[in-house]
Formats: structure tokens, C-alpha cells, sequence
């Protein structure tokens, strides 16, 4: 999904307002994020393939953007879930000093960066899947191979996402193809280099919706028991006990899954989303949002859920 010539980023209401749209498709997958660099040297850093693509697309925006109305002295990136995630990294980047001058990163944030341990352990799985036994194999596969290794290995996560966070100490494991804090390309501590000043005159947007994880709960687990609550809680908080506490405060009449969803939400859009404006705050204005308003179809089953927002960005309601 998020493909640039999807009906939902159709750009004409920006361009009515006078804002020129560029909207750009970079590699997913094994082709843009598999680490290669255990398997052979020379192609490591491959897990950022598809970072060298948007980072391609954003100087090519420098040199021609002029030629479509457009001003490259006033740049604003903005991006969604994986592209609030690249968003948020390229903010991280030295590469990308003058790129761009503002930025909006809508629900996802700098959390995505995998460590080197972990982006090995998901190229060996991968390889696994696919029945790839070395490089050259890789190489000569087939796309469509490469696709059925990536259905295999998600489908495997996505039906035990809690299983493989506990095994990887991960809670984003369930995502095998993520970039990869390697030191070179993206920092290896991103959040830090972010507070440090990497991205330092560059005014930020950041936020969230109030209910992310209803999205994801439509097709992962969900924690239908008290046990099971506290099972998924242990595995992003130290204190479980309190972290009930908390979430029946504010979620009074909830259930044990509509405390999972808060507890999920939190954990992984809210928190970091605030991190990162926290990490920037130094070194430029910030802004925070959180969009609350629930789709009332299904009966309200999708609440404020991830992505809500985006016909509303569009100006496509209708």
C-alpha cells in the first residue's frame, strides 16, 4: 500500500491552494530494506535501499521542482505510518542537510530503525523462507518469489506478533522489512542525533490519532482476557500492575481490548511521536496534533483509528 499514484494522494487540492505535490514510490520489501551485509560485504547497507531512493527523489525535487511552479528553498516533506517513519529518519540523516525545510510526520516516528542483530536475524529468516541458500540464489530469484518469501515470513509474524516480540525483544518485529540504524546511512542512535541537532532549522509536525491500534486489531490478536492483557503489557512496560492501573483511569467502561488498543497506541505511535518532537523542540518550532474524530461506519468499529486522517489531508471526504 502507499504507492505514489494512489487515488487517495491525489494532489489536486493542494495544487487549487497553490502547493505543488510530489508524490514519489521508493523500494519495499527485500528489494529496499533486506541487509545483506552478513552475506556478502559489498552489499552492505542494502537494508536502505529504500531511503537511497527517497533521498534520490528529494534532490531531484532540488533540481526540477522550479520547472513545475515549485520552490526548492521551501521544501516540506510529510509522510504517514511507514512514510511518517521515513519522515522522521531522514530528519536524522546528514545526507539530507538542505533537502527539505519543513516536515510532517503523521503517526510514526523514529521506533522503526532496526539494530544490525535484528535486520540479520530477519535476513536469515527471509532467506529462509524463500529457500534462498546464498546470494547468487537471491539475485536470480524471481520477483515474484521474492514476494511469496515475504507473504510467507509476515504471515508467520502476523499471526503471533506478541511470540516474536517476546523472542526478539522487538515489539515492531511482527515488520520484518524495516530500515537499519547501520551508522551510515541512517545514525545509529537516530533519536539522538535528531536532539543533537541533525535536522536543526527545520520546523516539525508530529501526531497521532487517538485509537492507531484499532487498524491493526481488525487482523492481529486481540487480548480478549485479563491474562492475555498483561501477557502483551509485559512486553512493552516494566510495571504491569501500574500500567493497568493507568489505562482503567482513563478508559473506565473499557475492555480488556479496548485497553490493549490504548496500551498499543501508546506504545507505539503516541510515545515515540512525542519523543521525536521532544528530540527537536531544541533546535526548531514544533507542533503537536492528535486527531480524535471517529468514522462512524461499522458501527464505530474503526473509531479514530491509523489513517483515518488521510481523505481529510486530501481535502477527499467525499
Amino acid at each position: 500500500m502507499g504507492s505514489g499514484c494512489s487515488p487517495l494522494y491525489d494532489g489536486t487540492h493542494f495544487a487549487a491552494a497553490g502547493v505543488v505535490l510530489v508524490t514519489i514510490n521508493y523500494r519495499l520489501g527485500a528489494l529496499g530494506f533486506i541487509e545483506l551485509g552478513e552475506v556478502d560485504e559489498s552489499h552492505r547497507g542494502s537494508a536502505n535501499n529504500g531511503f537511497l531512493d527517497q533521498i534520490a527523489a528529494l534532490r531531484w525535487v532540488q533540481e526540477n521542482i522550479g520547472s513545475f511552479g515549485g520552490d526548492p528553498g521551501n521544501v516540506t516533506i510529510f509522510g504517514q505510518s511507514a512514510g511518517a517513519m521515513s519522515v522522521s529518519l531522514l530528519l536524522s540523516m546528514s545526507s539530507t542537510a538542505g533537502l527539505f525545510h519543513r516536515a510532517i510526520a503523521q503517526s510514526g516516528a523514529t521506533n522503526a530503525a532496526r539494530s544490525p542483530e535484528r535486520a540479520h536475524d530477519d535476513t536469515r529468516s527471509f532467506m529462509e523462507a524463500g529457500g534462498f541458500a546464498d546470494l547468487a540464489a537471491l539475485r536470480d530469484a524471481p520477483v515474484e518469489s521474492l514476494l511469496a518469501a515475504h507473504a510467507k515470513l509476515s504471515a508467520e509474524r502476523v499471526s503471533d506478533p506478541e511470540g516474536v516480540a517476546r523472542s526478539t525483544g522487538d515489539p515492531m518485529a511482527f515488520l520484518p522489512f524495516r530500515p537499519l540504524a547501520d551508522g551510515d546511512i541512517v545514525p545509529a542512535d537516530p533519536l539522538g542525533a535528531i536532539a543533537a541537532g541533525s535536522a536543526a532549522g527545520v520546523s516539525l509536525i508530529g501526531g497521532s490519532t487517538s485509537e492507531e491500534w484499532k487498524l491493526f486489531s481488525l487482523f492481529l490478536p486481540k487480548a480478549e482476557t485479563e491474562e492475555a492483557l498483561r501477557t502483551s503489557l509485559a512486553l512493552i512496560v516494566d510495571d504491569v500492575d501500574g500500567a493497568v492501573t493507568a489505562l482503567r483511569v482513563d478508559h473506565l467502561e473499557g475492555t480488556t481490548e479496548d485497553l490493549h488498543c490504548a496500551a498499543l497506541t501508546d506504545a507505539i505511535f503516541t510515545a515515540p511521536v512525542t519523543a521525536l518532537l521532544d528530540a527537536q523542540a531544541a533546535h526548531a518550532p514544533t507542533y503537536r496534533y492528535v486527531w480524535s474524530w471517529g468514522s462512524p461506519a461499522w458501527g464505530g468499529m474503526l473509531g479514530a483509528a491509523h489513517a483515518i486522517e488521510l481523505p481529510f489531508v486530501f481535502g477527499l471526504i467525499d
